[in-house]
């Protein structure tokens, strides 16, 4: 009897021992997972430093941003490939949406990087040529069509023209604010007067009338609707002397 309770003894404590030995082993394992996770990390974030770090290095090398407007040259030749493969005159891609596409892909990345680059004359011609590829693209003329005829139509914008409306939307937007006026007098920008609203006079309030605006009236999605529209309030009020048009 005697024996056979020191033989459960026994197998209880190797029972016990091999417990620990796996709860060592489970412990050991989670600390090398997490400490090959946090050097993973550690080496993503090294990685994208020096990513971060060559990009400057190429923006700045000789002063001359090549890399950057090659990206750009880049984007704007795989949009256009887009566009070719997926627009034609008879089904896919109608004008609109290729000039969204155009929009938002090419003349964005333009806008907001050319900016800032110290641009010679052969990277301001070549922004100028990749956006004009893909205006003339966009609107489904030949490549080599009259580009003076395009900007009379005012078909498309040239990269001046992106870059100056960009700097006066943002003087205009940093006039605003006291933080972004102080931003515009340390780099000796002109701040742009900021228009004052007055509120109206109380029986402007009582005499004005205002309308709901009727739903479903989206530019673009519902054309016939807002023509329709139109029609009925031209109809309506073009008899009335007092009636005044303005441009919304």
């Amino acid at each position: 009897m005697e024996a056979s309770i020191e033989g459960l003894q026994g197998e209880l404590r190797a029972k016990r021992e091999q417990r620990i030995e796996l709860q060592i082993q489970l412990g050991a394992s989670r600390e090398r997972e997490e400490a090959t996770a946090s050097l993973l990390e550690q080496m993503k974030g090294d990685l994208r430093k020096e990513r971060k770090g060559r990009t400057e290095l190429e923006q700045r090398s000789d002063g001359k941003a090549q890399a950057a407007v090659t990206k750009v040259k880049t984007t704007t030749e795989q949009v256009v490939g887009i566009i070719r493969r997926v627009s034609n005159r008879n089904r896919g891609l109608k004008e609109d949406d290729v000039t969204c596409l155009v929009r938002t892909f090419a003349v964005s990345r333009v806008t907001y990087c050319a900016r800032y680059l110290q641009l010679m004359t052969v990277n301001r011609d070549t922004l100028n040529t990749m956006l004009r590829k893909a205006a003339k693209q966009a609107l489904g003329v030949p490549i080599y069509s009259s580009t003076l005829r395009l900007l009379d139509m005012g078909a498309h914008k040239t990269m001046e023209e992106l870059i100056e409306a960009h700097l006066s939307n943002q003087r205009i937007r940093l006039s605003q604010t006291e933080h972004g006026q102080a931003v515009l007098r340390k780099i000796g920008w002109q701040i742009e007067p900021v228009p004052i609203k007055a509120a109206l006079p109380e029986d402007w309030k009582t005499t004005i009338q205002l309308k709901p605006l009727p739903r479903n009236m989206t530019p673009g999605k519902d054309d016939k609707r807002r023509t329709a529209r139109a029609k009925a309030m031209t109809w309506k009020l073009e008899e009335n002397p007092r009636v005044m048009y303005a441009d919304a």
